[in-house]
């Protein structure tokens, strides 16, 4: 892309100049030029009718002491030299550099030169005199029409003249007008202006070129960057999957012996094969019941959350009453809120709501959010369940909510991140792995439906979870 913009400027920028230069010609030879033409073609006017009045007709034609029809005899006539000296003051009071007279068949009867100009191309001359003879005004430039320097910029014409009413021209002026200031002055604003502008775009321009030099190394530098970071985030994602995949099968192993433990220790705990001696061996078969319990609850839920990030997680789909899995979760999360003096309320209407989902795992989500919010919630609190349908959406709404601690909404997204939790490994006050939420979260939008959670500190914390009717979502994790 900024190529592109490199070239678009280079080609731009010769353009402008090109544009700019051709200006400045057209100006000066068409614009400054027919101004310098017109002035000059009005003074060629004046002088013709100024020299017809005052000299020619005093002088030439019939009656006067000048014969035209016999220009030979000038010379010889004392008043030929009378009428030089008057056309030599009468040019003289003009602005003139040189002005002459001349025969139409171009022999030189008077001249008054009052400065040198540059010498003339005689085609050109003889050319033009030609034109004039026709009867026609011509005049041309002589000198350098591009010196700023000391050179003379000079305009000629040739004024035909005529006497007593002629059809045809009976003399031609030859006038020389100095124009160098009127044509030197305007070339040099011209030539200075155009180098100002120039100056200026190639200023421009270079900070253009500045511009995208820099813009190109940022962008590269950040392309090269984020090249990195994909790669990184490849090399995160292999290595998230492969602790998930290990995770998944040590969970699995995990599980056998503690199934054994649980077992057995029910066994003993519940004095199946006969009584225990002593009282303590009871209390502590109780005890190890109630922790291997515990350990294959978060196990399970280890196992679950890595089969779900490795692709393994299996969801069926079937019509479910909903309305029953939430009375009977209701029912399990009870004895634990009465020992932790939470009131659990419910408010769930007697319609029977009926979906189609997974009814394991949306008992695993139900009991998951409940449990959580009882463990979270000081004695005297309390934990609601509410649900409803949604209409418009065709969807089934279950809300948590309870009065518990709360959390700040900038540390959701922790709560929310695998093994996330607000406090550290040593002033922890609640027991858990910090999956709850998150697997919950995940297990409800694989069953095609959504989670959220709003939270504030010690206002309590609401979560909801809308599942479809009809059970979007694939029957395995992706």
């Amino acid at each position: 892309m900024f190529s592109y913009l490199k070239y678009f400027a280079i080609v731009s920028f010769v353009l402008l100049v090109a544009i700019t230069l051709g200006a400045v010609v057209y100006s000066r030879s068409v614009l400054t030029g027919n101004v310098i033409m017109g002035l000059a073609e009005q003074s060629n006017i004046s002088f013709g009718k100024g020299f017809s009045n005052a000299l020619a007709g005093k002088y030439f034609g019939p009656g006067n002491p000048l014969d035209l029809a016999h220009p030979e005899l000038f010379a010889a006539s004392p008043d030929f030299a009378v009428f030089t000296r008057e056309f030599s003051k009468y040019a003289e009071s003009l602005p003139l550099a040189r002005a002459a007279l001349f025969l139409p068949d171009g022999r030189k009867i008077a001249e008054r030169a009052k400065e040198r100009f540059p010498p003339e191309d005689s085609r050109k001359w003889l050319d033009d005199f030609a034109v004039s003879g026709n009867g026609r005004v011509v005049s041309a430039i002589i000198g350098d029409a591009w010196d700023t320097g000391g050179g003379d910029i000079f305009v000629r014409s040739f004024v035909p003249v005529y006497i007593g009413g002629a059809m045809k021209p009976q003399l031609l002026a030859e006038l020389v007008y100095d124009v160098s200031p009127s044509w030197r002055d305007p070339l040099k604003l011209q030539v200075y202006g155009t180098g100002i502008i120039l100056a200026v775009f190639v200023v421009l321009y270079a900070a253009l070129f500045l511009s995208i030099n820099r813009a190109e190394k940022i962008i590269t530098t950040q392309h090269e960057a984020n090249l990195e970071l994909a790669e990184a985030k490849i090399r995160a994602e292999a290595e998230s999957q492969e602790k998930s995949k290990f995770l998944a099968n040590i969970s699995h192993e995990l599980r056998t012996p503690l199934n054994a433990i649980i077992g057995f220790s029910e066994i003993i705990k519940d004095e199946v094969m006969g009584p225990l001696g002593n009282q303590q061996y009871k209390e502590y078969t109780s005890d190890i019941y109630a922790s291997g319990v515990h350990l294959l609850s978060l196990i399970n839920d280890i196992l679950d959350y890595s089969k779900a990030e490795a692709g393994k997680l299996e969801i069926d789909l079937v019509e479910v009453d909903v309305t029953k899995i939430m009375k009977s979760s209701l029912r399990l999360v009870s004895p634990r809120a009465e020992e932790s003096g939470v009131a659990l309320i419910d408010n769930v209407p007697e319609d029977h709501f009926v979906v189609r989902t997974d009814p394991k795992r949306l008992k695993q989500i139900i009991l998951n959010l409940l449990s959580n919010s009882v463990k979270f919630t000081p004695a005297g609190g309390k934990v609601t369940l509410y649900s409803w349908y949604n209409v418009q959406s065709d969807t089934l709404i279950i809300e948590v909510k309870d009065t518990g601690i709360g959390i700040a909404p900038k540390d959701i997204s922790k709560v929310m991140s695998t093994f996330g939790q607000l406090e550290n490994e040593y002033n922890r006050k609640y027991e858990g792995t910090g999956l709850g939420l998150p697997l919950s979260k995940k297990l409800i939008e694989l069953m095609g439906g959504r989670f959220k959670i709003e939270s504030q500190v010690n206002q309590g914390t609401v979560v909801t979870i809308s599942i479809p009717k009809e059970g979007r979502g694939g029957q395995h994790a992706a």
